[in-house]
């Protein structure tokens, strides 16, 4: 259904935002999530759902990163890859998923057991990954990941996926843009966090299509220099109402 997160679990929180991260995501999406018991899809180490002022329970397919779940959560999470989820009918009031729908495989599958557990009326918010605004090492960065994703590329923008929510049963309610996420960061230290291969696009590349693809990359960001770029990523909410029939 998606991949397995496990083998970075250990330094997830540490390259990703880690709590801070999920506070933020936590208060933009209280806004638009009605009261009551709460789903989360690629729960992860549990940060937002540890964040959210009502009860949440949490699905991975990691079993690596719900161990770190279940220090934030307690029982309140389930290995689960979204193709069945273990819970009944219409059980929940609202839902969301942050940085997820770009690994789902099965997309259409997902949405109609995410409409299957929501209550009539209930809510699901969708966060896509943050992508980077056009900057100096955007351009250097670009080309490679867009060679890399061949048509994965963009799979978790709204336009793509409001279609398949529609198709299941779950109407788009709006399309929001979330807050900025700005950081300051060297060429150097973009080409360290590659080479740690913190992107799961990194992990199963063939030494092949690492030298072809990456290491060019590599040298440019080395050879960009310390001279830090104030970056600017944007992401943005997709909201899903579940309907009633």
């Amino acid at each position: 259904m998606g991949i397995d997160f496990s083998r970075i679990a250990d330094r997830y929180d540490e390259s990703r935002g880690g709590s801070e991260r999920g506070q933020r995501f936590a208060a933009e999406l209280a806004p638009h999530l009605p009261p009551g018991l709460l789903l989360e899809v690629g729960v992860g180490t549990g940060v937002v759902a540890a964040a959210m002022r009502q009860p949440v329970i949490g699905v991975d397919i990691a079993a690596g990163m719900l161990k770190s779940a279940r220090q934030r959560l307690g029982a309140r999470v389930v290995r689960s890859d979204g193709r069945g989820l273990p819970f009944r009918d219409g059980c929940f009031s609202g839902g969301y998923a942050v940085w997820v729908l770009h690994l789902v495989e099965d997309q259409a599958g997902l949405f109609s057991e995410v409409r299957r557990v929501l209550a009539p009326g209930g809510t699901f918010v969708i966060v896509n990954i943050n992508r980077p605004a056009p900057d100096d090492l955007d351009a250097i960065l670009k080309p490679m990941y867009v060679e890399l994703l061949g048509d994965r590329d963009g799979r978790d923008l709204p336009e793509r996926l409001a279609p398949l929510a529609e198709a299941a049963g779950l109407q788009v309610k709006d399309v929001l843009a979330g807050e900025p996420f700005r950081r300051e960061v060297s060429g150097p230290e973009e080409a360290d966090r590659i080479e740690r291969r913190e992107g799961a696009i990194f992990w199963d590349l063939d030494q092949d299509r690492w030298r072809e693809l990456v290491e060019p990359v590599l040298g440019r960001l080395r050879a960009f220099g310390d001279r830090p770029v104030a970056r600017e990523h944007h992401h943005q909410l997709l909201v899903l109402e579940r309907r009633s029939r």
